[in-house]
């Protein structure tokens, strides 16, 4: 068992099918880490998530894949400094921007996936966790990724190139958001077929969420930005809220596939 002594669980056990992990205490340990709940804050708003739907908390990986790649030192340190300050409101980190992934979570451990899912302790994540056709999951960006993010913060997104020569700060910038109204600004010379575009849109207070959308030049396009931004606010609002209403949240959910 020297590996569990030396290396983080999460690091030294991601596959769940190294020989050197064991399945009776290496990967317990692994799916408890994934399952735990995450209180941070995000654009003043106190937010709840299991860790498997923050992948850029963890150390350094291959996201979804689970799969371990060279962690530079100081990658497992800040991994456990962030398990321990978020893992009570008291303490909870506060972040500029945080990526939040929604996936069947379930399908990508070498594992029965009850053996994660049945952990997870909100009503949504279980819901998704072994079940890719998922309504919440169809209603979201088809990516399942997201950025929740403070408002008074988007420069951060000077870096986040999108295949051209503007960056997702530069498509931001030019949005109001303070409409409520889901904002869509593409590449003004697109390099193929494919325009790289930035939706976003304003949730509550300072908190807002960013995201990739491709194609946004035509109405009915424009229209599913909509509903992803309709339905990452209610997600936000009902599914991550300290107190989660899955019911809320389902029905949210329901009435903006409707239209």
């Amino acid at each position: 068992m020297p590996l569990r002594r030396t290396i983080s669980p999460l690091a030294g056990c991601l596959t769940l099918a190294a020989a050197a992990c064991s399945p009776s205490v290496s990967t317990d340990e692994y799916l408890k880490i994934l399952s735990s709940d995450a209180y941070v804050v995000v654009g003043d708003m106190p937010l709840v998530a299991p860790i498997a739907a923050l992948p850029e908390t963890w150390p350094r990986i291959e996201p979804f894949t689970f799969e371990p790649a060279p962690s530079p030192e100081g990658e497992l340190p800040r991994f456990e400094a962030f398990r321990k300050a978020s893992a009570g409101p008291e303490t909870a980190p506060r972040f500029d921007q945080l990526k939040i992934v929604i996936r069947a979570y379930g399908s990508k451990i070498n594992a029965p996936s009850d053996a994660l899912c049945s952990r997870m302790t909100r009503e949504w994540s279980r819901s998704v966790c072994d079940d890719p056709a998922n309504l919440l999951t169809q209603t979201l960006p088809p990516s399942g990724s997201f950025y929740l993010v403070d408002d008074r913060r988007l420069e951060n997104f000077r870096n986040f190139g999108l295949g051209g020569r503007e960056t997702m700060f530069d498509q931001l910038k030019t949005m109001d958001l303070s409409t409520g109204a889901t904002g869509i600004v593409c590449d003004r010379t697109p390099t193929g077929r494919n325009q790289s575009c930035t939706a976003a849109k304003s949730i509550k207070g300072h908190l807002a969420a960013v995201w990739r959308f491709s194609n946004a030049a035509t109405g009915a396009d424009a229209e599913e930005a909509r509903r992803q931004g309709e339905a990452i606010a209610a997600f936000a609002l009902h599914g991550l809220a300290r107190t989660e209403n899955y019911p809320a949240l389902r029905e949210m959910i329901r009435k903006i596939r409707e239209f």
